[in-house]
């Protein structure tokens, strides 16, 4: 965990500066600088699962904090050479399909990486890690942006629903993934991205019957894994009232004790609570990421994952952390590149 410790504090100081040199008005040069970085910190999430295969299979490098500086300069450097906003979709669409084959196959690389620290340290010994959870869901979003567009057509945002489809499928697969508390909490995210994607208006409405309908799909998983006796943790807490309300207090539990004693994570629940009404409720960004904009659609979807994720999960507030990890290269680069992501606005390489 010294290298996602390292990786916070730099991360901190970076966008910190970045909002300083933003505010005074940053000329190009700074700007290419600027985005370079950005990519860099976009890449941390792959960085670390070739990390992993590197630990798995060569039996070298799995806790050196230099190969994982490396791998993200080299990735994200090679990914800041692409166009606007680009460098972040494409790290996102090969960050799940690594986590989604790699999951397939039982998941050695994320054991591997910090990403699986909570296979190691629980009885559950497959499917996906919380952390892993955390990153997979919110490239996903990021994912379904890019399917989307900057102003998407009712084609557009069926491939863009069609994705977060795909995704929710594989985590809630018995076989796959087989992660409930991912499931419970992209269910209504799915559903108020799609809405939303078909530029219909997101009430508090569409928010409960989001929430109601996944509590629906998790119920019904649980009914159908019960009766075929599936040898999951989901059918074996269904087959125990008892089962059922430990897991519930467990989690509640673990992420209390782990806030009391790391309160860095109160300021966790801050930023992403805090992002959350700014996007939703203030209505900020506007020029940046428009209302109904995908973009802007992804954007509160992902912290709505990181609040979600850290309530239903029991990894504290590492699933907020990465999340926000994901998203605030994305909202970097679309500040870099004017409103709405311009691709006039691009700063240019001298």
């Amino acid at each position: 965990m010294t290298a996602a410790l390292g990786y916070t504090a730099i991360g901190i100081v970076f966008y910190a500066a970045f909002v300083a040199l933003m505010l005074r008005g940053a000329g190009d040069r700074v700007r290419v600088g600027l985005r370079s970085g950005a990519c860099v910190a976009a890449a941390f999430p792959l960085a670390l699962l070739v990390q992993g295969a590197s630990q798995h299979w060569l039996k070298r490098g799995g806790g050196s904090p230099l190969l994982l500086s490396a791998l993200c300069a080299a990735i994200g450097l090679a990914a800041s050479r692409l166009r606007v906003l680009t460098p972040v979709y494409v790290l996102a669409a090969l960050t799940v399909a690594v986590i989604a084959v790699d999951v397939a196959i039982t998941g050695p690389i994320q054991a591997a990486s910090v990403l699986g620290y909570s296979l190691q340290t629980t009885g559950r010994f497959y499917g996906m890690a919380n952390a892993s959870f955390s990153v997979f869901a919110a490239s996903l979003l990021l994912l379904a942006a890019a399917a989307a567009g900057r102003s998407p057509s009712r084609v557009r945002a069926t491939a863009a629903t069609a994705v977060l489809a795909v995704g929710l499928a594989f985590l809630a697969a018995p076989w796959l993934a087989n992660d409930i508390g991912g499931t419970l909490t992209m269910v209504p995210v799915t559903l108020a991205c799609a809405w939303g994607f078909f530029n219909r208006q997101i009430t508090p409405r569409v928010v409960v019957v989001g929430a109601l309908i996944g509590v629906g799909v998790i119920a019904g998983l649980t009914a159908v894994e019960a009766a075929i006796g599936e040898g999951t943790h989901l059918g074996r807490a269904a087959q125990s009232n008892s089962s059922l309300v430990n897991t519930v207090w467990h989690r509640v539990e673990v992420n209390v004790g782990l806030l009391v004693h790391q309160p860095w994570g109160f300021l966790c629940i801050l930023l992403a609570g805090g992002g959350l009404v700014a996007l939703a409720v203030q209505r900020r960004w506007t020029d940046y990421l428009p209302p109904r904009s995908p973009l802007r659609i992804v954007a509160i979807s992902a912290l709505v994952v990181s609040l979600l994720g850290f309530a239903v999960n029991d990894s504290g507030p590492v699933v907020i952390v990465l999340c926000l990890v994901v998203l605030a290269p994305m909202i970097a680069l679309t500040a870099l590149h004017g409103p709405a992501g311009t691709p006039g606005a691009a700063p240019t390489r001298r």
